[in-house]
């Protein structure tokens, strides 16, 4: 068991470092031009399963990459609040009401943080983040009801026809013994 420990470990931090030499040679600005720099992860960030995640630090703000199986995304903090982890591209609609989505490639990733990283910088700010934290706290509520609203919408859809239920056991017993 011990063994499968370390090789889970040594794993998970080859991981790691190719995930971090792949943002390095995609945001390269970041470090030569701005100083970046990688940080060791925190406890409740280190990677899992089959998520690798690198943080790095760039003057007030905290990056944080997750490479996961549906795709990769990336979380952003101020620095003077480092457990606060919000989507990067919430944080942006908070800044300027324009959807983005957050499983961005880094492709994709790149030239738009060269752009909106000042933006970011100055709605993270200790001065402003209180209010980019509230508008960000509505958005995720927004989000969240419309979720509840479509998902209520199709259970009452299903309770109004049990013939499109796909849940449904009953129809689907009686479906098996007609096939058979």
């Amino acid at each position: 068991m011990l063994i499968f420990d370390w090789w889970a470990r040594r794993r998970l931090r080859l991981k790691e470092n190719e995930l971090r030499n792949q943002i390095s040679s995609t945001l390269p600005f970041l470090f030569q031009e701005l100083g970046a720099k990688f940080v060791a992860n925190d406890e409740e960030t280190q990677p899992r399963y089959h998520i690798e995640v690198a943080t790095f630090e760039l003057e007030n703000l905290r990056l944080k990459a997750v490479s996961a199986r549906d795709g990769f995304y990336t979380e952003i903090a101020p620095k003077h609040s480092p457990s606060e982890w919000e989507e990067i591209g919430t944080v942006l609609e908070a800044i300027d009401a324009k959807p983005l989505g957050n499983y961005l490639p880094l492709s994709q990733f790149a030239p738009l943080l060269k752009v909106r990283l000042p933006d970011l910088r100055e709605a993270l700010s200790e001065a402003n983040y209180p209010a980019t934290k509230e508008i960000v706290q509505k958005l995720k509520q927004i989000r969240r009801d419309e979720y509840n609203q479509q998902t209520n919408q199709r259970a009452q859809s299903y309770c109004g026809h049990p013939e499109s239920n796909p849940w449904n056991r009953k129809e689907r017993i009686t479906r098996l013994r007609v096939e058979d």
